[in-house]
């Protein structure tokens, strides 16, 4: 994969606005050492004789599509009716430094929802390498990213379009899924965590409504027999 700059990979309007909101995310951190990852980024600039301020083009690692489901269609369904939820850049905005900046479409024009560097998103770096790594030359190979709220899980995802039995999932952030952060898990065994914790979580629900029910039918009981 050939690492070009967002200003010969995007538009010009989105270029403008990823580089604005990219800029305001790391200037605000830059002061904040107590983090490995903007340690890391001072420390590439003494290296590189500039400082962290020191602008540039962001490099553009990656570009991907985030498909996402609530828990009652994960647990009919699992991951083959997921819907588009937006995208996500990959980028490198300084030496020593991963960003990851979220994008929905509203009203026809692109908004950027979330903008986030740490250890989450070293973890989807290393998980897209890993990927690029076991390409081999395949051409029916799209990377993806799985996002589901209600179980806090994001997730990179490997998706082959001929054969999506040979999809793999690697999460990037912890989550009530059962996946590990890091770890690679094929779509059959992913898929399947991802159905019982869509399950469970329902049926939770349905428990707590019915227990809350029955806590309050007697004073409505209670109130009737007073009306009359």
């Amino acid at each position: 994969m050939t690492h070009k700059t967002i200003r010969s990979r995007l538009p010009a309007k989105l270029r403008v606005l990823v580089e604005t909101e990219l800029d305001s995310h790391i200037n605000a951190h830059l002061g904040a050492r107590h983090f490995s990852h903007i340690r890391k980024v001072h420390s590439a600039s003494a290296k590189t004789k500039s400082g962290p301020q020191a602008s540039q083009a962001p490099i553009l690692e990656a570009n991907l599509s985030v498909y996402g489901s609530d828990c009652g269609l994960l647990a009919r369904k699992g991951l083959h009716d997921v819907q588009p939820l937006g995208w996500v850049l990959l980028l490198c905005p300084r030496p020593g430094l991963i960003a990851q900046v979220e994008l929905q479409e509203k009203n026809k024009h692109p908004v950027i929802t979330r903008v986030s560097t740490g250890s989450s998103v070293v973890r989807l770096k290393k998980a897209l390498d890993r990927a690029l790594a076991n390409r081999r030359g395949r051409v029916d190979f799209e990377l993806r990213a799985l996002r589901i709220p209600a179980l806090h899980l994001f997730a990179l995802w490997t998706h082959r379009r001929k054969n999506s039995q040979d999809d793999c999932l690697v999460a990037t952030t912890s989550n009530f899924a059962g996946l590990l952060p890091g770890r690679i898990y094929r779509r059959t065994k992913a898929e399947a965590l991802l159905k019982k914790r869509a399950t469970e979580m329902i049926l939770r629900w349905y428990e707590r409504v019915q227990k809350e029910t029955e806590r309050d039918q007697p004073a409505a009981v209670f109130l009737l027999g007073a009306d009359r």
